[in-house]
């Protein structure tokens, strides 16, 4: 179980991190659908740590890893009007862009922790926690994916030709 416990306490920080960065850059960036994006990120992450600590402490003391009580990885954060923005200029969306590019790196990174972790642990309950972390993280890398490209797309670049 030690080697459980040290991949719950790594993730914890993971995660972290992640709030960290989303939390601080949702108040640099300036296209509102991208920073309606990183505070909604700030706050899945938040959710993970505070899950992976209850399940820490679970393990810890001999407990049950537990379900989490809600689907941490997709509530709706997308501001549905995000669509009718107008066309932003290259000048003003540079660091909106290269911010999700770097969000975007960092959800991959996070995704492929998870699915390697689940891979190299013993206890079934810590390899399905730590696959359903890996779902939601790839969750999150798609939908920065696709307010990345449309950030291309509206200066009028066709993202086809790009690749991650």
């Amino acid at each position: 179980m030690e080697k459980e416990l040290k991949v719950l306490k790594f993730a914890m920080s993971m995660e972290l991190d992640g709030h960290s960065f989303y939390d601080n850059y949702a108040k640099n960036v300036q296209n509102p659908a991208t920073k309606q994006l990183f505070e909604g990120l700030s706050k899945m992450e938040t959710a993970h740590y505070e899950y992976l600590k209850s399940q820490y402490d679970n393990l810890s003391n001999g407990k049950p890893i537990e379900k989490p009580d809600r689907n941490l990885g997709n509530p709706e954060i997308f501001n549905k009007n995000a669509a009718k923005e107008g066309n932003p200029s290259f000048e003003t969306k540079a660091s909106d862009i290269t911010l999700l590019r770097m969000a975007y790196l960092i959800e991959e990174d996070f995704m492929k922790f998870y699915k390697k972790a689940a891979d190299n642990v013993d206890d079934e309950a810590v390899k399905n926690l730590l696959t359903n972390l890996s779902e939601w993280e790839k969750g999150h890398r798609e939908m920065l994916g696709k307010q990345f490209e449309s950030s291309w797309e509206k200066m009028g670049f066709n993202f086809s030709t790009w690749t991650f």
